[in-house]
């Protein structure tokens, strides 16, 4: 398969310009098989179609989706979380809708970190995010990039979509992508 990779590295200073330590993060996000492959990343989701379970948001294919909606009922939010299996510092992301359903795109979501899966920090929140281009195909939906306005070091990272663009039963996301 094929894999995702960045290589950052931050400096701390001090106000006199004395480097006080480099934080260097080599990070490998493989493109997802099921939901628990590779190791030790791990997908959860509130719900799927049968046929677009979570882990299809991180197989780095632009032909698939995740689903809520389907054989789930009438849905039109939902949640879909990471296990990086380590902690790791992200300070932007990507989604990308559907070209074909620009509707059933995400409209209201925030982006939050935990490292224990129970206490969350919110790291961005957005609104009213419309007007995602209809191009027609499923992988040429458009891809909107976002700077987390908060960010740290977290283990697990959610997505927690309370509205999507106006579809009547479902909220779709042909990718998601994190980046240092």
């Amino acid at each position: 398969g094929s894999i995702r990779y960045n290589s950052t590295t931050k400096n701390f200073e001090g106000c006199n310009g004395t480097t006080w330590f480099s934080l260097t993060s080599n990070l490998v996000i493989p493109a997802m098989t099921s939901n628990s492959s590779p190791a030790p990343y791990a997908i959860t989701y509130s719900c799927a179609d049968a046929p677009h379970p979570g882990y299809r948001a991180f197989d780095n294919d632009t032909t698939t989706i995740w689903s809520a909606g389907g054989t789930c009922g009438s849905v039109t939010s939902g949640t879909l979380t990471i296990d990086l299996g380590s902690s790791s510092q992200y300070t932007s992301y990507s989604i990308q809708a559907r070209g074909d359903a620009p509707s059933t795109a995400p409209s209201n979501w925030t982006i939050q970190g935990s490292n224990d899966n129970s206490n969350w920090v919110i790291l961005d929140t957005r609104s009213s995010q419309s007007g995602w281009t209809n191009s027609g195909s499923l992988a040429t939906g458009e891809k909107r990039t976002f700077i987390l306005n908060n960010f740290g070091l977290y283990r697990f990272y959610k997505l927690n979509i309370s509205a999507n663009n106006g579809h009547c039963c479902e909220m779709d996301i042909v990718e998601v992508d994190f980046s240092p």
